[in-house]
């Protein structure tokens, strides 16, 4: 009996305890794995169009960043799932060896067997399961917020892609421009109407073309590359899709709305008070701590020389007279005070970011619209009346042809005005922390979901 009464406690020991399982790291293996979900079709047969809704579905079905932090916060969830429990007990047994027992009949080996449990008094427990819980919500947060700004480098890189095409088509029109001007001149120096120069300047104007075409070339291979990394897919599958145009952003918000939409979804302000939550929640347990434990035990022990049997029960509880865990206490205070001041200093610092990317957003907006529907209106203006004084031959033919470049450039400067608007407004977004037009909100990672 008493040999049963040891071995029990030691079984439930073991079979509680958790078996290890071997992962197998196989880098050839994984390469193998990645390239095969690379080349993995993700899209509709006969699909010849990627709209932006399209990749925001397949980025957040592959990306590997996501299921990266999705695994750390099950883990986070599982740890939290348990409830703290309450401390081990503690088992004490031995052989207890007599010596010098003249006359005794008694066995000179007696065992001894104590039994000791350790009960929380005050509500350490409950303030280590809450601050559990918020750990778990913190990395829960995370993975929307890694998720959301995922979104808009993909948003940012879609409409990069989409303002690549465009410039790759303007530079097409600048080539056929060129070949026309060439053939033009060709003909007017047969007659002796220009000289040679003016052929000259055509030709060494292509090759100026196709130095920056490669340039192009070069920064929508990076765009693709990036695009491909977000969305788990080779580039030669990217390269054969047609990407949705997207309007131009308007200001259509205020600037208030944008001082709440900061308040209820900017990362930096929500890392900032999850902070000060669980500074919070810490330094309530460690309050919490101040009341001490109660030990209660059971012990079963025999003299030795003796056939008498003595069971006791003691209970013992420290006595906070000296050590009432103030150190630590004031250490939390200070602590929760601290994040206290730096969501100020977050919130101060985004105010400002507000203001400026708020500004910016509407100058180069309104450079955009100046551009567009006065400088561009009054090129092809001159652009027609230049032609038509050309067929009139009260024109220089040198004059049309520069005249024609120059409206190409503009529409080249009309590109990269439209990349600085979206610049600033996406930034601004990602300072908001959602997105300001309608027709993006749907695909959003959405915040408690």
């Amino acid at each position: 009996m008493k040999k049963l009464s040891l071995l029990c406690p030691c079984l439930l020991l073991f079979t509680s305890c958790q078996t290890y399982k071997s992962l197998d790291f196989s880098p050839q293996q994984l390469l193998t794995e990645v390239e095969t979900k690379r080349s993995k079709a993700h899209f509709e047969k006969d699909q010849v169009k990627l709209s932006f809704l399209s990749a925001a579905k397949i980025m957040s079905e592959n990306n590997f960043q996501l299921k990266e932090i999705q695994q750390s916060y099950q883990g986070f969830k599982q740890a939290s799932d348990l409830k703290t429990p309450l401390p081990n007990p503690q088992l004490g047994f031995g052989p207890a060896l007599g010596s010098n027992l003249s006359g005794s009949t008694a066995n000179k080996l007696q065992p001894f067997v104590s039994l000791g449990f350790i009960i929380p008094l005050g509500k350490r427990l409950k303030r280590q399961n809450q601050l559990n819980d918020l750990v778990t919500a913190q990395h829960f947060f995370e993975i929307v917020y890694q998720h959301r700004k995922l979104f808009f480098d993909l948003k940012e890189t879609y409409i990069t892609a989409v303002l690549n095409n465009k410039n790759k088509q303007i530079q097409k029109d600048l080539i056929n421009h060129l070949n026309k001007s060439k053939t033009l001149l060709k003909k007017l120096l047969q007659f002796g109407s220009i000289g040679k120069l003016a052929l000259n300047d055509i030709n060494k104007q292509k090759e100026l073309l196709a130095i920056h075409s490669y340039d192009i070339e070069i920064k929508s291979s990076d765009t693709m590359s990036q695009l491909a990394k977000l969305l788990v897919i080779k580039e030669d599958q990217l390269n054969s899709f047609k990407f949705d145009s997207i309007d131009v952003p308007t200001k259509n918000y205020d600037k208030n709305i944008l001082k709440s939409y900061l308040l209820e979804n900017n990362h930096h302000l929500s890392q900032a008070e999850m902070n000060f939550k669980l500074d919070d929640a810490t330094l309530r347990l460690e309050i919490s701590k101040q009341i001490p434990d109660i030990n209660i035990g059971l012990s079963r022990d025999q003299e030795v020389g003796e056939k008498t049997t003595t069971y006791s029960l003691p209970f013992s509880i420290e006595l906070p007279l000296f050590d009432r865990n103030q150190k630590a206490i004031q250490k939390k205070l200070s602590d929760r005070e601290q994040s206290l001041l730096h969501y100020k200093k977050e919130l101060n610092e985004a105010l400002s970011e507000l203001t400026r990317l708020d500004d910016q957003f509407n100058l180069s907006l309104k450079k955009y619209q100046h551009l567009k529907n006065k400088v561009i209106p009054l090129s092809n203006k001159n652009l027609s009346d230049a032609k038509q004084a050309l067929d009139f031959g009260s024109s220089d033919v040198l004059q049309y042809l520069n005249m024609q470049r120059e409206h190409q450039n503009l529409m080249v400067d009309l590109i990269e005005s439209e990349q600085q608007v979206w610049h600033y407004f996406i930034q601004l977004e990602k300072l908001c922390g959602i997105p300001l037009q309608d027709s993006f909100k749907t695909s959003f990672p959405k915040k408690g979901v």
